[in-house]
């Protein structure tokens, strides 16, 4: 412990000798000082990156070895219960028969998975969400190109038999989107500490079932024709005579067959287990026609029916192409969970029926409550199930130690790697919700997942690469454990690169972690940021909603100002034009006017586009107090008349009520008769201890007052005021009162600086 104290401490020290060097040869460049202080910036952010990040990386104490495990308990508790499955099931204890194993995954497939995403997506998704949310199917479908390419890329290299060379591909390219990824979201969200807020399940379920309906798609059309028997491999087969097919109900298959789509091997057809794309596609001049069964080209019936006069007319490449669309298996994407995603859409996106089923005042809410219970068990059923798959252990496999290698690693880790870049380019275009975490790590957790088990539930439907598709399932959901772990604690990293306004204040984040930003331990000092620092962060975060052209509110106080300085910044380079702004206070007034943004008032902008201001205090329905710094009046007039309202705060603001903190909550009165409305205001909380004093200057004991010529009484409550709505009506019926600092129902975004970074709350 003593030598890595050192070597940490060597490390920064070395660091800061370098600093003064690097600022020496800024200064006496020719480039100018306005420019050598930009790339100073630049290189202070990216030492300071890399510094911290290997400082939390190496941090061998008590505080980081609990952020360490934050961020991979979620994957330890699922590893406990998939260890309790294969226990349970393992041949040595035998425990639970496997027939108990494969009633359990029906059971997780046709109640509880249905069950679970109906709760969750249907409270969810709206009409807006639903447009909102166009990604994530579309990143489904790119995952899968990506994969598709790189497993190419392993059949060239790795050089796999001839006959599993589309097995290789789509082994690779096509990943777990249902059941993994439901259960990782459930672990992550089990506990109310965990890093993606109170609606961390909903919503993490919710976007992972919305890529449900196109995972589906795929796998009933272009994972099902890409698992064809090759034409050679389906001859040997047929000649050798010695292909034997159990039946349908033989309890010997192996479980994974079932595991996540039980009752797909049923859906078999004439053509299921034949090379029937290259028999329709190909030349089959060189193939002996009894290994093939006959494949009706002009369509059915005689000469002279519909369909054969329609085949005359089609060209023969269009015809043979409806053939295939034909026998391709469509019908049988209507199963539990896609009726249940698609129920929850439906019922999701029109409010009428949304209305009865979700709310507390839904008039079948009990059924809603009862499909949430049913849905409880399906993280731990799904966990069981893969530990009873492992149990059974690996097949034999023809596929090759190198194959099974390549297709592993670029699975696990390049997919991953890559997946990093797509989502991060998409966020750069504006392609994802705004400052959603569960969003984007939804979308990250397509491309880290392993290959999906139903790939082996169609490889058996098939009747291609069976044992082959066991094999390498089962060596994938081992390795899987390490390379889930190894990206959570990258993910956030990832998160930290990407959405970090502290770069642009020029203010250095300690690397965030997965424990929540109010139960977090403290930094080291060499991290640890000033109040004043983070408000410039929550404050550059809030710029980044003005557009040019907008009308704005200005707000008052030491964290807004932040924010008037960066608008007139983006507006003297030019990044921001056409601002017209409307100042709460004579000293925003003032600053607005040094920095050349044109302002302007009410009477002539009844309606603004948004405002950016401060709060002394933020309760969890985003509840303000403000008015400490004595304009709450002017503030609540402009930000009043805002269709937006943006509070930026740092996280000693967040209370549990209003008046939590135990400071003051100020009331504008009229001069006259002050103290007989100070003692009206006192007496109406008595029962919450209230104390009301007027303010005043420190210095010379005289009246505080505003811009309006009032004067502020601050009242201090002990307990918790109670119905808010019924407080402010309350205070604003008194004779003297002006206004009070309650600003109820306003904010519609709350920017939250911390420790760990930003965190935005939405209305």
């Amino acid at each position: 412990m003593v030598c890595q104290g050192i070597r940490r401490e060597s490390f920064s020290d070395s660091l800061n000798r370098r600093r003064p060097a690097v600022k020496l040869i800024l200064q006496s460049s020719p480039i100018g000082s306005s420019l050598s202080r930009e790339i100073s910036r630049v290189l202070l952010v990216i030492k300071g990156k890399m510094s911290r990040y290997l400082m939390e990386l190496y941090q061998n104490n008590l505080e980081y070895s609990g952020d360490v495990m934050s961020a991979i308990v979620p994957l330890m508790k699922l590893l406990s219960l998939t260890v309790i499955g294969l226990v349970l099931s393992h041949p040595k204890t035998q425990l639970i028969p496997r027939a108990t194993f494969k009633l359990l995954s029906k059971l997780v497939f046709a109640l509880f998975l249905p069950c679970l995403i109906f709760t969750e997506l249907g409270e969810s998704i709206t009409l807006e969400n639903f447009i909102q949310w166009w990604f994530i199917p579309v990143n489904v479908l790119v995952s899968t190109l990506i994969g598709c390419f790189l497993g190419y890329l392993v059949v060239i290299i790795c050089r796999p038999p001839p006959q599993l060379n589309r097995f290789t591909i789509i082994m690779t390219a096509f990943g777990n989107t249902g059941n993994l990824p439901l259960a990782i979201v459930g672990s992550v969200c089990h506990t109310p500490k965990n890093p993606f807020g109170q609606h961390c399940h909903s919503r993490g379920v919710a976007y992972v079932s919305f890529a449900q309906w196109v995972a589906v798609i795929l796998v009933y059309t272009f994972v099902y024709h890409m698992m064809e028997p090759p034409l050679e491999y389906y001859e040997i087969v047929e000649e050798g005579g010695e292909k034997d097919e159990p039946p349908t109900n033989d309890i010997s298959r192996p479980l994974l067959v079932e595991a996540e789509w039980p009752g797909i091997e049923e859906k078999e057809t004439e053509h299921s287990k034949t090379p029937f794309i290259a028999r329709i596609f190909k030349s089959i001049s060189s193939v002996s026609q009894t290994t093939l069964p006959d494949v009706d080209l002009s369509g059915e019936g005689g000469g002279n029916s519909p369909r054969s006069i329609r085949c005359l007319a089609e060209p023969r490449v269009v015809r043979r192409m409806r053939i295939v669309a034909e026998q391709t298996p469509l019908q049988h994407i209507m199963q539990p969970p896609t009726i249940a995603s698609l129920l929850a859409i439906i019922i999701g996106t029109v409010p009428v029926l949304k209305a009865f089923f979700f709310g507390e005042d839904a008039p079948l809410s009990f059924i809603t409550d009862s499909l949430e219970i049913l849905a409880g068990a399906m993280v731990p059923s799904v966990m069981l199930i893969l530990g009873g798959m492992l149990a059974e252990g690996p097949n034999e496999s023809t596929l090759g130690l190198r194959t099974t290698v390549g297709i592993t690693v670029a699975r696990l880790l390049l997919l991953p790697l890559v997946g990093i870049g797509i989502v991060a380019l998409a966020d750069k275009l504006n392609f994802l919700v705004d400052d959603d975490a569960m969003y984007r790590f939804v979308l990250l957790m397509q491309y880290t997942t392993p290959s999906a088990i139903l790939l082996g539930a169609i490889a058996s439907l098939r009747g291609y690469a069976v044992s082959e598709a066991s094999a390498l399932l089962f060596w994938q959901h081992v390795f899987a454990l390490f390379s889930l772990s190894f990206f959570s604690l990258l993910i956030p990293f990832y998160f930290w690169v990407l959405h970090n306004p502290a770069m642009e204040a020029g203010i250095l984040l300690p690397l965030p972690t997965s424990s929540s930003p109010l139960s977090h331990p403290p930094p080291p000092p060499s991290v640890i940021l000033t109040q004043d620092e983070l408000k410039k962060i929550a404050a550059y975060k809030a710029v980044e909603y003005v557009e040019s052209g907008m009308v704005l509110g200005l707000g008052t106080g030491s964290t807004a100002k932040h924010a008037v300085d960066r608008i007139g910044e983006l507006l003297k380079q030019g990044q921001l034009q056409n601002i017209v702004g409307i100042p709460t206070s004579k000293k925003t007034h003032e600053q607005a006017l040094s920095l050349g943004i044109p302002l302007s008032d009410l009477d002539s902008h009844p309606v603004l586009d948004l405002a950016i201001d401060g709060a002394d205090e933020v309760d969890p329905h985003l509840n303000l107090v403000k008015g400490r710094g004595g304009s709450l009046l002017r503030e609540k007039m402009v930000e009043g008349a805002c269709k937006k309202f943006v509070c930026i705060v740092d996280e000693s603001k967040l209370v549990k009520h209003v008046g939590g903190s135990g400071l003051a909550m100020p009331v504008e009165v009229v001069p006259f008769c002050w103290k007989f409305t100070a003692k009206k205001l006192q007496d109406l909380f008595e029962y919450a201890g209230c104390v009301g004093k007027l303010r005043t200057f420190v210095e010379n004991s005289k009246p505080f007052v505003t811009d309006n010529g009032n004067y502020i009484v601050d009242l201090y409550f002990q307990k918790d005021m109670g119905d808010l709505k019924a407080a402010s009506d309350a205070i604003l019926q008194l004779p003297g009162v002006v206004e009070h600092g309650m600003f109820l129902d306003m904010a519609t975004t709350v920017i939250v600086a911390g420790e760990l970074g930003i965190t935005v709350k939405n209305k």
